[in-house]
């Protein structure tokens, strides 16, 4: 009598850790791509500046600097894992085995080989978001069906985006070093605001060139009309950008 009673305790424990599995592995794992990436946008001092310019003999007309924007998205996980293992901050989750319990088509569960071996993945649909009430579920093993609730919804992956600013050194300026008649004459200098100022280039320019338009590093420069009493007045543009 004791043996029965024994062999119906432990039948009726062993029925507990049975769950039903919905899932059924892909012969092919699709690959997801990641949303982590760094791009580097290169842009100058001249973006978005345009307009009459003016400047005096000895006065710098325009300083021209070189940046690097860098646009750095990181992708994490936007839930927390109600298991004893944590989700990994970095890895690549695949689709490896799709899940259809009747109510809802397109349903696939993703795993990486950081969590669990892959044995336990998150059920998405295709907007990547968390589906059913118990989205996380063990795919393999003893328990394979196990599921586990979610704490939030919408979608299982986000990103963080940080920008930052790089400058490139590559800072120069244009001075104007007045006129001889119909002769104008230009410094490049390797600053604007310093006790020293290092002429890099001396470059003279005909009184036509100056109106019909030159380009010095890349910028054109266009006079607006002859030099005044000192003074031009002038237009500059990045033709690079």
């Amino acid at each position: 009598m004791e043996k029965i009673i024994l062999s119906i305790v432990f039948s009726i424990a062993l029925s507990g850790c049975v769950y039903t599995s919905h899932t059924e592995k892909l012969h092919t794992p699709i690959e997801r791509n990641s949303l982590s990436s760094i791009e580097e946008i290169p842009y100058s001092s001249f973006e978005g500046k345009s307009g009459k310019r003016e400047a005096s003999i000895g006065e710098i007309m325009f300083v021209y600097q070189k940046y690097i924007r860098v646009i750095e998205k990181t992708e994490y996980i936007r839930f927390k894992a109600p298991t004893g293992n944590r989700f990994p901050k970095s890895a690549d989750w695949a689709a490896t085995y799709k899940y259809d319990d009747g109510k809802k088509d397109n349903l696939l569960v993703y795993t990486t080989p950081k969590y669990y071996n892959g044995s336990i993945g998150v059920i998405l649909d295709e907007n990547n978001s968390v589906a059913t009430d118990k989205p996380l579920v063990q795919v393999e093993g003893a328990k394979a069906g196990r599921r586990w609730a979610l704490l939030g919804k919408g979608e299982f992956f986000g990103v963080y985006t940080k920008e930052t600013e790089d400058d490139k050194n590559n800072s120069w300026a244009l001075r104007f070093g007045g006129n001889n008649g119909s002769t104008y004459e230009f410094e490049i200098v390797n600053q604007n605001e310093s006790t020293v100022v290092d002429v890099l280039q001396t470059i003279k320019i005909s009184e036509r060139d100056f109106l019909s338009g030159f380009t010095i590093r890349g910028i054109f420069i266009k006079g607006l009309h002859k030099a005044k009493y000192g003074v031009i007045t002038f237009t500059a543009t990045d033709i690079r950008i």
